[in-house]
């Protein structure tokens, strides 16, 4: 009675689970159709669309990211200029994704629910959400990383030497997406090598495996320092340096928790797994217990986890006494992936002790995943538009008073000027009334000889805003903010008192 029981409880959540998935691809196409184009995503489209293939190459519109992504904008938008034809293709890496996630849990041998449960987090979970459906690169970054690691499961698994080329071509190709995918590369290095040294694997040629490993690392290392140097620091000056409850945080946001932009909530449970996976790493190497061909996979998807895990603090320790900013979630995709395969790995093992409390999570956690989707994707944001219409009225209005507007405001000059190209923007914008300033001097001066009021400031930056409201204050003019031009950010209008 009590397994008629187990079986038609674990058949009704299965059909829950499946409707979930259902229900996740239906939220990411929608989203992807629908969600607003935001500021990231504009200059990705602009400038993949907007610089010759050398251009793109040299990286100095965006050095903190490598030419890849670009470039396949830029061979995508040859084919259509649709923003929605290119969110789509972000649609299809996804689903792309979910199939390899099925494969990985294939070859992880989870059980039948525990793989349905997987999938279900994996489409509704709104960390993969923001970065798939979004025109940047950490979608690709994502897919890569599982593809690579589908590969070298399939290796460790058959020894066969031919998924090599594979998974170091992927890790070529998600490196050359985005920088964040060195993460991977030193995850998968450790995990091979403690395998190697601690637990003595010798079916697997496993050196082979670590030398091509190091010398692609070696070579991004030198890469990095001769290419870049110190130049990512100005890009990078915005990321906050972390509290402590910031890396408790982040682990939530990774399990879906909490949605990208939610600080300090849930970070018990971050520090809990946290700890947990620290406990289960100790307690891998104290047993040293010989590895047989039916745990390979599991065992080193968990040790991938454990090192991600102590990679996260690390790099947590490293930004917050030293003061650097490079603690980004957004790079921090890797970790991400590999922490959800350890915990499900976990979820594994702990259903075969105790399915009740494992059901009780899968209930919880979907219902959370339902509320963060609902709150910060649904309901909480505003429909897919090309062109706002205040940009279009603000556009006329510029044709009867003064409108200053900074150069290098890329998103202003596409959405009022029409402008597809930055070659493009002083002739089309000034045929409308626009007029260029190079900076808030610049502005200043410029503002001051104005005979008709009121005029008009676009503000890319808050910081430039404040300093001219000053100093326009202080030279006896009064500046506002319009209200009615919300979404062209901060527009100011200024009168003599």
């Amino acid at each position: 009675m009590k397994n008629i029981s187990k079986t038609g409880v674990l058949n009704f959540v299965k059909y829950f689970l499946f409707l979930g998935i259902i229900v996740g691809i239906g939220i990411h196409l929608w989203v992807a159709i629908n969600q607003k184009i935001w500021v990231d995503e504009f200059y990705t489209v602009f400038f993949s669309r907007s610089l010759k293939v050398s251009e793109l190459f040299d990286g100095y519109f965006e050095p903190i990211h490598p030419p890849f992504y670009y470039l396949l904008i830029n061979f995508l938008s040859s084919f259509s200029s649709s923003t929605i034809f290119l969110r789509l293709f972000q649609f299809f890496v996804f689903l792309f994704s979910l199939l390899i996630v099925y494969k990985i849990v294939g070859l992880l041998k989870f059980n039948s629910f525990l793989k349905l449960f997987f999938l279900n987090f994996w489409s509704l979970s709104p960390y993969v959400l923001r970065f798939t459906y979004q025109l940047r690169m950490y979608g690709l970054g994502i897919l890569f990383c599982l593809l690579s690691l589908y590969l070298l499961l399939k290796y460790l698994e058959t020894n066969r030497e031919l998924f090599l080329p594979g998974v170091l071509l992927f890790n070529v190709l998600g490196f050359g997406m985005v920088f964040g995918f060195v993460f991977f590369i030193w995850i998968e290095m450790v995990s091979l090598f403690i395998f190697w040294v601690f637990l003595g694997i010798k079916k697997a040629k496993i050196p082979f495996f670590l030398f091509l490993c190091f010398s692609f690392f070696s070579f991004l290392g030198l890469l990095s320092l001769l290419v870049f140097g110190k130049s990512i620091e100005e890009y990078v000056s915005w990321v906050e340096i972390p509290s402590f409850l910031d890396l408790g945080s982040f682990v939530s946001v990774f399990l879906g928790l909490v949605n990208y932009y939610e600080k300090n909530y849930y970070f018990e449970v971050g520090f809990l797994v946290i700890f947990f996976a620290f406990a289960k790493l100790y307690s891998f190497f104290r047993k040293k217990k010989k590895l047989y061909y039916f745990n390979l996979l599991p065992d080193f998807v968990l040790l991938s986890g454990y090192v991600a895990v102590l990679m996260l603090c690390c790099l947590w320790f490293c930004c917050h006494f030293f003061d650097l900013h490079y603690f980004q979630m957004r790079q921090f995709f890797p970790i991400a992936i590999l922490l959800m395969f350890m915990v499900f790995a976990w979820l594994n093992m702990l259903f075969k002790k105790n399915w009740v409390l494992v059901i009780l999570i899968c209930i919880l956690l979907s219902c959370r995943l339902y509320n963060q989707l609902g709150q910060g994707y649904l309901f909480g944001n505003t429909v897919y538009e090309e062109i706002c219409e205040d940009c279009k009225k603000i556009s006329e209005l510029a044709l009867e008073n003064p409108l200053f507007v900074f150069e290098g405001d890329y998103s202003f000059l596409y959405d009022v000027c029409g402008v597809s190209n930055i070659y493009e923007d002083v002739g089309r914008c000034v045929d409308i009334g626009i007029e260029f300033v190079l900076d808030n001097e610049d502005l200043v001066e410029r503002a001051k000889k104005v005979d008709k009021y009121p005029f008009f400031v676009r503000f890319p930056v808050e910081d430039d805003e404040a300093l001219f409201v000053e100093e326009m204050r202080l030279d006896g003019y009064f500046c506002y903010q319009h209200n009615d031009f919300a979404n062209l950010q901060i527009c100011f209008s200024g009168e003599k008192d």
